[in-house]
């Protein structure tokens, strides 16, 4: 499920009815679960890309110091600069995804205060007005 059609079932949903606010929150915890999974996922990826990085910096590194400059000194070089430029695109979308899975949090602890504050205001009281 997306976020808009999410969105869209919060506008259509009406709060006196339990049995779609229950799906309702059954499918946020469902995105939300969703997503930390792919947080996860691409802190994994992002952590062995960084360490393939560094890898690739310490083998260029021990070849020049044993064999001098050669040509697979510079193929190194240009390997660990384009491992660099794609360890930080990961490491960014890692960022931007873990920044929206908090959001998304947030969202759902905000959605379940207000439907506790409807329940509660909606609730009849026990004392007969005059």
């Amino acid at each position: 499920m997306t976020e808009n059609e999410l969105r869209k079932l919060l506008q259509e949903h009406e709060m006196n009815d339990q049995a779609k606010l229950n799906e309702l929150t059954e499918r946020m915890i469902v995105m939300i679960t969703k997503k930390s999974r792919q947080v996860r996922r691409s802190r994994r990826v992002v952590a062995v890309a960084w360490i393939l990085f560094v890898c690739l910096l310490m083998v260029g590194a021990f070849i020049e110091t044993f064999q001098g400059r050669s040509v697979s000194t510079q193929t190194l070089a240009i390997i660990a600069r384009a491992m660099l430029l794609i360890a930080g695109f990961l490491t960014v979308s890692w960022y931007v995804r873990s920044v929206d899975l908090r959001f998304a949090r947030m969202q759902a602890a905000l959605s379940t205060i207000q439907d506790g504050l409807d329940a509660l205001l909606k609730r009849p009281t026990d004392k007969p007005q005059i």
